[in-house]
Formats: structure tokens, sequence, C-alpha cells
């Protein structure tokens, strides 16, 4: 199963590298920023298209949901949660 996991990258490191581990023992297909490269696409149009793209969403809430950037230059796991599949999410 393709799985988008989505948080803040400043906090829930340890909690997001547990997650993103699990998911790949198990067999998942994880969809993370940790496994980003150079693209073409500004950083929103990835974000968009990678929880579009995923069968379940997985966002880790804590003390930050987001970031205070525009959501144009930064999207946030909470925006990624909004605008994710309604069908195919697991919350």
């Amino acid at each position: 199963m393709r799985v988008c996991v989505s948080s803040t990258s400043e906090n829930l490191h340890n909690f997001r590298a547990a997650v993103v581990q699990q998911l790949g023992r198990l067999g998942h297909q994880v969809v993370s920023m940790e496994g980003y490269t150079a693209d073409a696409r500004c950083p929103v149009e990835k974000c968009l298209a990678d929880v579009a793209s995923a069968e379940a969403y997985i966002g880790l809430f804590a003390f930050r949901y987001g970031s205070i950037l525009p959501v144009t230059i930064a999207p946030s796991p909470r925006w990624n949660f909004e605008r994710r599949p309604t069908a195919s999410c697991i919350a």
C-alpha cells in the first residue's frame, strides 16, 4: 500500500522516523519528505501529488502542526490532511 507520512520536520523527528521505518518493514511503499530529491515541481505541487497518489495518509500532530510561512511556500501536515482524498483517509 502507498502511504503518505506527514508531520512538521522540526519536531517529532524520532516518531516520524519510527513510523516510516515500521511501515517499510511491513512492506508498504512510504511517501515522505525524507525520500524527496531534486524535482522540477515546486514543493507545494510535489506534496499535493504525493498526498493525492497515496492510498493512506498518516499525519503526526503535536504542539506544532504546520509552517508559519504562507501555504504557497511550505505546505503543512494539516494542509495536507485537509486536501487528502477523503475515501482513502486513515485518521
